[in-house]
């Protein structure tokens, strides 16, 4: 019970008000994906994205690899399993969509048509631990007014994938009619 009311006081925003402006987030320095082929993982990024391998800290026990993707990185740490399968992703911007779709293509990369955003074009891809990567090129930062200047984009019958794991794990969780 005391900690009960010890969160409530916690997370009111008035004992917060003299905290503000002791902390700024600035952006995400990096996400971590886990892989359970670490040696086919770092073909994968280095070879068929082009990033480039960056040394880790050499402190790390860990054998994780680094990769740069401008101010960014991503980093692979090693797993026995493959990471559960689920619509979580991250999202690499491109400055051409098209040019991404062609190239990805061309380097045998299966290509996952999404649910359009109005002023973005962008597509889903997995890297061979199953990882989900959205690419994404902003035609123009979004935000309230997106969708009243440029109208809400069809469908054309695309699915989110979160709406197709959803959808799968329902089916999934359905008794057995066996």
């Amino acid at each position: 019970m005391l900690g009960a009311v010890f969160m409530q006081d916690w997370v009111r925003p008035e004992r917060w008000r003299h905290y503000r402006g002791m902390m700024k987030l600035t952006g995400i320095h990096h996400v971590s994906i886990l892989v359970s082929d670490m040696d086919r993982a770092v073909a994968w990024y280095r070879d068929v994205l082009g990033l480039k391998e960056v040394k880790r800290p050499s402190n790390f026990v860990t054998p994780v690899r680094w990769f740069e993707l401008g101010e960014q990185q991503i980093h692979l740490i090693p797993s026995d399993e493959p990471d559960a399968v689920s619509p979580r992703h991250f999202a690499l911007h491109v400055d051409d969509c098209a040019a991404a779709r062609e190239t990805l293509t061309a380097r045998g990369v299966e290509i996952q048509e999404t649910v359009p955003i109005a002023g973005a074009e962008r597509f889903f891809i997995a890297d061979p631990a199953g990882n989900n990567l959205e690419i994404i090129q902003w035609l123009r930062r979004w935000d309230d007014w997106s969708e009243a200047e440029l109208g809400v984009p069809d469908n054309a019958g695309r699915t989110m994938r979160t709406e197709q794991h959803r959808r799968e794990s329902a089916v999934r969780e359905l008794p057995d009619a066996g």
